[in-house]
């Protein structure tokens, strides 16, 4: 995001951004709260709330469906299995 007007549409939500954050420029939109940030999002069509929001139950549904190609035989015992874990964050991946 490089503008509050990718957030929202509204005159009145981006002037309480600036407001709240300094005036419209990339490094004040990035300072933003996620809290925040997700209940000034425009509402997806036909919802009540953003579409980062509407994400997050589909996320929770489906997420796990995108770790099963990480679940390799563990080759150093004769049984079990290890999960191999990306982390979203960028850092070193785990393994349990």
């Amino acid at each position: 995001m490089t503008s509050y007007a990718q957030i929202s549409s509204d005159p009145a939500v981006q002037a309480a951004l600036a407001a709240t954050y300094g005036p419209d420029t990339p490094a004040d939109v990035n300072k933003i709260d996620p809290r925040e940030g997700v209940f000034a999002e425009d509402h997806v069509p036909g919802g009540d709330v953003g579409p980062t929001i509407k994400a997050v139950p589909r996320e929770a549904v489906h997420g796990p469906a995108r770790w099963r190609p990480f679940l390799l035989p563990n080759e150093a015992f004769s049984s079990g299995f290890s999960l191999f874990l990306v982390p979203l964050s960028g850092l070193e991946p785990e393994t349990r």
